[in-house]
């Protein structure tokens, strides 16, 4: 497919994206598998895991709302 400046989209349906949503159900699922009876590498990965997504979740959280309940959020 060419490269073609004039090249335009339609947008057929628009949706809200949420990724905090996305990122505790990541959380929660390794989570759940850091608590079935795993080997302990494996247990400390999901721990990990589930941490890390946890952390990410919080951050698309504060930047789904902090625009509408923090003056000044874009700076």
């Amino acid at each position: 497919m060419s490269q073609d400046a004039s090249v335009r989209f339609e947008v057929i349906e628009e949706r809200y994206f949420s990724p905090h949503h996305m990122l505790i159900r990541m959380a929660a699922a390794s989570l759940f598998q850091a608590q079935r009876h795993t080997p302990i590498y494996l247990r400390e990965e999901h721990i990990l895991t589930s941490i890390v997504m946890s952390s990410l979740a919080i951050e698309a959280l504060c930047n789904a709302i902090g625009y509408r309940v923090v003056e000044g959020w874009a700076d």
